[in-house]
């Protein structure tokens, strides 16, 4: 029978072998460490996981509140990651096949109406221009980092359910439908590498990338950016490689023999060349967390170039310094608690029988010590709705740049959950030299696939709706007051058409032969700031006369009152009106059309790490924008807007405003 007990009993003997086995090697004060660590992973973590499957779409989403908020949707890496996680915890143990040993056991273990859905959620992102995969809610606006990473889990998954993509991929899996149109015109007109990214078109090319990425300030994310784009920089050395190599085919390519002068051996000379011989680092900073978790990003490149890292000890020694700290004060991320270990693991896995017998002797006088520290620092990242979080305080809203929640205070995400429960412990008992030792047994597993065979159509909560302001009759409500006064200012810009809607419009001065902005100000008077809330601006939305101009027309200035944040909208060339932050980059490939109205809506998250503002456009998220230019500001708390100078005769009309501070969390349950 598979009840609560009978679940624990097994998985708690499962367990126990494995700590016995342990006790033979690290002794009995780690591994009594060991099983305190294991303590914190209970069943609440994977029913936790088993309620953010979304039947009807065929996927997993990232956390509560974007299974909970309409304009999320279930997502490529989550669903990746709890299958894996689910799978590689011992839950899924009863399903093996030994015919197919390179197929994960979540493939065998799945309906298949199950794996039905999921390969058409998988295939339906494919775009057939370029081979990516893209979401829906996120579009192709997106960072290199989240498009790489997208690229991996999807031709990951349908590897597992044995199914082709539909296109050819950009790094290198071939499609049931053949190359996709975009390679098909650029092959034709200038050759295969036309194919490639315009930083893996030419060696130069890729040496400029790499300089670009500011390795030595920026270990994390520089690492972050290639790592996520090796499969695309292994397909470029493959094209080269077999261009040397006349009469080979594609399968006879192996990254441990890449091209002479290729993208393998550029990338690790330069790796090599900026690596601090005494730390085995590429970063020096004062933060040692930050130093940490650039090495193991980066040293995830020689991991998959199947090359040695260089100054191993130095950089164990290293690693070890910081496992041993635990900051009570410091958010740090969950990352920064399985880097250490990660690294480890992997510079191990490196290394022959003798040289990793070394490495253990530098570690195991403090593993104990190091597996105290883990427990600690992990600890405070336990949530309870179950899983884990990603900071100890801060919300993980973003994935790579791409929306992935909406909450002001942390909550349980599927990737620091599979970091905590998976990746912390298989690479802490690979860096101690034991066989991992499986938090989950199969009956746990029989009741996770229970649970998603069982799952209930995702209902989504509405957003917090307040009174809006209607210019009737040129008299606000209390909640906000309006700059400047359309009832006395004769001449002013700003001005009521017949319909009651204000129009906001951009006209020659007459008084002034300057030309100037035309400015807006809708001062919230009668709400005050929350410690865990954020600020709403909405309103009826449309914007015209802009043909024939390009640029920076509108600037939404949302003032939180010790800080402001400028939202910018642009004409383009063709007349449309497209989101973009500080340094004109479009934040989504959708656009606004002229002369039509919409429901527009900024949410400023100004208690969250990254202090994003949220956009949803007709109900709808659109964007979330991080990337935006800030100050601080002493400034009466309000919404400015500002229509820009030399956009003569252009206007932008708004009416139905709401602009409030909103105490509690994000949403409210739908009626």
């Amino acid at each position: 029978m598979n009840s609560l007990e009978a679940r624990k009993q097994e998985r708690e003997a499962q367990r126990e072998a494995g700590f016995a086995r342990a006790e033979e090697v690290i002794g009995k004060e780690a591994t009594d460490a060991l099983r305190d660590l294991y303590k914190l992973y209970d069943e609440g973590i994977y029913v936790w996981m088993a309620n953010l499957w979304d039947k009807d779409m065929g996927g997993f989403y990232f956390s509560n509140s974007a299974r909970d908020t309409a304009g999320y949707f279930p997502d490529l890496e989550s669903t990746l990651q709890v299958l894996d996680n689910i799978s590689w915890s011992g839950a899924m143990d009863g399903y093996k096949n030994p015919d197919k040993p390179n197929i994960k056991n979540y493939a065998n273990a799945l309906s298949a109406e199950t794996k039905a859905k999921i390969v058409e959620f998988v295939n339906g992102m494919q775009n057939s221009e370029d081979g990516f995969f893209y979401h829906p809610q996120w579009g192709k606006s997106i960072t290199n980092s989240r498009r790489g990473r997208d690229l991996n889990w999807a031709t990951y998954l349908l590897s597992n359910f044995e199914v082709k993509p539909l296109y050819d991929t950009p790094s290198g899996v071939k499609g049931s439908l053949g190359a996709p149109l975009s390679s098909m015109k650029k092959d034709s007109a200038k050759g295969s590498s036309q194919s490639l990214p315009p930083f893996l078109r030419s060696i130069d090319n890729f040496k400029k990338f790499l300089l670009n990425l500011d390795i030595p300030h920026n270990s994390y994310m520089a690492g972050n950016e290639i790592e996520s784009q090796f499969s695309q920089i292994m397909n470029a050395d493959r094209k080269m490689w077999l261009k040397e190599c006349a009469g080979r085919r594609e399968a006879d390519y192996d990254v441990s023999r890449p091209a002479k002068g290729g993208y393998i051996e550029t990338l690790i000379d330069f790796l090599n060349r900026i690596q601090d011989p005494e730390t085995g680092m590429w970063e020096k900073s004062d933060n040692a967390y930050r130093n940490m978790n650039g090495l193991m990003k980066v040293s995830m490149s020689y991991v998959k170039a199947k090359v040695p890292l260089p100054n191993a000890h130095a950089a164990v020694r290293s690693v070890v310094s910081v496992a041993r700290l635990y900051d009570a004060n410091a958010d740090t991320h969950v990352c920064s608690i399985f880097n250490t270990w990660r690294t480890i693991g992997d510079m191990l896995r490196a290394f022959n029988p003798e040289e990793s017998a070394e490495i253990r002797k530098i570690i195991a006088p403090d593993i104990t010590l190091m597996i105290r520290a883990t427990i600690d620092n992990l600890s405070t990242h336990k949530r309870a709705d179950g899983g884990f979080s990603y900071f100890k305080v801060a919300p993980c809203n973003s994935s790579q740049g791409a929306p992935v929640g909406c909450v002001s205070i942390a909550e349980s995400d599927v990737n620091a959950t599979t970091i905590s429960t998976m990746g912390i412990p298989g690479s802490l008992c690979s860096a101690i030299g034991i066989p991992f030792i499986k938090p989950y047994s199969p009956l746990d597993g029989e009741y996770f696939l229970k649970l998603i065979a069982n799952a209930k159509p995702i209902t989504k909560k509405q957003r917090h709706i307040g009174d809006l302001f209607t210019y009737r009759n040129g008299e606000p409500k209390p909640l906000i007051a309006v700059w400047p006064d359309i009832n006395r200012i004769a001449n002013a810009t700003v001005e009521l058409d017949k319909g009651g809607r204000v129009v906001f419009r951009k006209q020659f001065d007459r008084q002034n032969t300057a030309d100037c902005d035309e400015n807006i100000r809708f001062e919230i008077v009668n709400s005050r700031r929350h410690d865990n809330g954020y600020q709403v601006f909405e309103c009826d939305f449309l914007a015209g006369s802009l043909s024939g101009r390009s640029g920076n027309f509108l600037t939404i200035r949302m003032i939180s009152g010790d800080e402001r944040k400028d939202v910018r909208l642009y004409a383009g060339e063709a007349g449309e009106i497209y989101f973009a932050d500080k340094d004109g980059t479009p934040v989504s490939g959708a656009y606004l059309e002229q002369n039509k109205n919409y429901k527009l809506r900024l949410e400023y998250y100004y208690v969250s790490l990254e202090k994003e503002i949220k956009l949803y456009i007709d109900g709808k998220l659109f964007a979330t924008l991080i990337n935006l230019d800030t100050a601080s500001s002493s400034d009466k708390k309000n919404v400015n807007l500002s229509l820009s100078a030399g956009f003569d005769g252009a206007f932008v009309s708004l009416d139905n405003i709401y602009a409030a501070f909103v105490d509690g969390p994000m949403l409210v349950k739908q009626d």
